[in-house]
């Protein structure tokens, strides 16, 4: 059974045939089955993101790459339902999801490869060193991708903190936090100021409650006013 063969199927319109191709393919072919004539793993692996996110690809391809990937991931492929189910074991190095191959996906105007890259990114953000851009993705117009900036900030010095995605309390930008308050998106306004209010002693201060003061935002005024009284008022 030849890999082409198998793509081929796994292109075809009938739900039937390319369900079972997809089927075949995470049951029986390891990363080097896919470097196209070379028994080589790296170049298998990346052929596997190129079908995963490529512009020209099918929705059914896209679809088999980016289950195959999230399979052979070493820390979430075991949660994958796919890997229960056909007892995969992970063969690919967790540094070949690196953040030059995900990041831009996160971006794509496709659904499906947003997706795959917010699961993705959830596990490899720290891993990464991208605490610092968390703050971009909360500009995202895909709610799905601004819940990874929201947890990630959200999630800084609680309990419940997830490991691998959540920034640490000292690692919360002041000014970036600040600035979200100005964002377009309701959404990534509230939770800026709900960490404004949460870790106010240490990205807080009087002249930056003044400066919201200046929002275009009537909330965000409000929120200012009552936080400069709750803080600052004499006693």
């Amino acid at each position: 059974v030849g890999l082409g063969w198998l793509l081929a199927l796994a292109r075809r319109a009938d739900p039937r045939l390319h369900e079972w191709a997809h089927r075949y393919l995470l049951q029986h072919m390891q990363p080097e089955h896919f470097a196209e004539g070379k028994e080589d793993a790296k170049a298998g692996i990346e052929r596997l993101f190129g079908l995963a996110t490529g512009a020209k690809e099918s929705e059914a391809v896209r679809n088999f790459a980016q289950t195959y990937l999230r399979c052979h991931h070493p820390k979430i492929g075991k949660e994958q339902p796919e890997s229960k189910q056909f007892k995969i074991k992970p063969g690919v190095p967790r540094t070949e999801y690196t953040e030059a191959r995900i990041w831009p996906s996160l971006w794509d105007t496709r659904g499906d490869v947003r997706r795959f890259a917010v699961t993705i990114t959830r596990s490899e953000l720290r891993r990464w060193g991208a605490q610092g851009k968390v703050y971009e993705l909360g500009e995202s117009s895909a709610k799905v991708v601004r819940k990874v900036a929201y947890d990630a900030l959200s999630q800084a010095g609680e309990d419940y903190a997830d490991p691998d995605l959540a920034l640490e309390p000292e690692e919360l930008d002041a000014a970036q936090i600040f600035s979200m308050t100005e964002s377009r998106t309701r959404s990534s306004r509230d939770v800026a100021i709900e960490l404004i209010r949460k870790h106010y002693k240490r990205i807080g201060g009087a002249e930056r409650l003044g400066w919201l003061m200046q929002s275009a935002d009537r909330e965000v005024r409000f929120f200012a006013v009552r936080l400069l009284w709750e803080k600052h008022r004499p006693r």
